[in-house]
Order: C-alpha cells, then sequence, then structure tokens
C-alpha cells in the first residue's frame, strides 16, 4: 500500500481555497459596513421609528402613543419650525457660498501665481463645485 493522499483531496483543498479567496474582501468589508450602519443607517431608521410615536424620551423608557404622521402634521403649522427652517436656509444659501469662495481663493493663492485673473477662475468653478451642497 502506497502512502499517497487521493488527488480528491488536493481538489476540494483547492475549492475551499478559492471560495476564500473570493469571500475575502467582502469579509475586509464588515468592519466599515458596520461602522457605517451603526453611525448612519440605524439612527436615521431609529428617528423614523420614533417620529411615529409620541414618545417622551426625557423620562427614560416612558409610555409611548403611537400617533403615526401626527407629528408631521403638527410640525407643519409651528411657527417655531418655519422660523428655523428660514434660518437654515439663510445659512445654507449665504455662508456656505461665502466659506466656498474663501476656500476657493486660499486653495488658487497657496500655489503662489494668483492674480485677477484666476479670481475669474475662481467665480467661474463656483456653481458647479457648490452645486452637490446645494443639492443635499
Amino acid at each position: 500500500m502506497s502512502s499517497r493522499k487521493p488527488d480528491t483531496d488536493g481538489v476540494s483543498v483547492s475549492l475551499i481555497k478559492g471560495k476564500a479567496r473570493h469571500r475575502a474582501p467582502f469579509l475586509f468589508l464588515l468592519p466599515a459596513l458596520l461602522v457605517v450602519f451603526a453611525v448612519l443607517i440605524f439612527p436615521i431608521v431609529f428617528s423614523f421609528f420614533v417620529s411615529g410615536f409620541n414618545w417622551p424620551l426625557s423620562e427614560g423608557a416612558g409610555v409611548r402613543k403611537f400617533v403615526g404622521l401626527g407629528n408631521y402634521l403638527a410640525l407643519s403649522v409651528d411657527p417655531e419650525f418655519w422660523n428655523s427652517l428660514k434660518l437654515q436656509l439663510g445659512f445654507i444659501f449665504i455662508a456656505i457660498p461665502i466659506e466656498l469662495l474663501f476656500g476657493f481663493a486660499a486653495a488658487s493663492s497657496s500655489t503662489g501665481n494668483f492674480s485677477a485673473l484666476d479670481w475669474c477662475g475662481v467665480f467661474s468653478s463656483f456653481p458647479s463645485s457648490s452645486c452637490p451642497y446645494f443639492r443635499a
């Protein structure tokens, strides 16, 4: 009798290694996906869940009552909400463009050759680069 192993063991080992090789990238991504879920996705889903209830969170695990869209209806007639929305939109459309212009100017001036013609480049590139900020 020979001490040689059958060829089928070699095939099964190579198949296992091949499957592990295909699975490895997903295993490396798993910690990052868990952090994204814990930091971004879960809070958003939980806030939508909580918004459907009249649930005084300041009282801990107090009694909660399902109100559905009632909180959003109450919010739509609240003058404080509309005032805060107006202030937030003012911040978005005034402060962020100013910050972007100063950022463009600082980046352009750091190259060393910054002339009045370069300001035209700063201002002409502003609309295309600010669209993602206004869309969000």
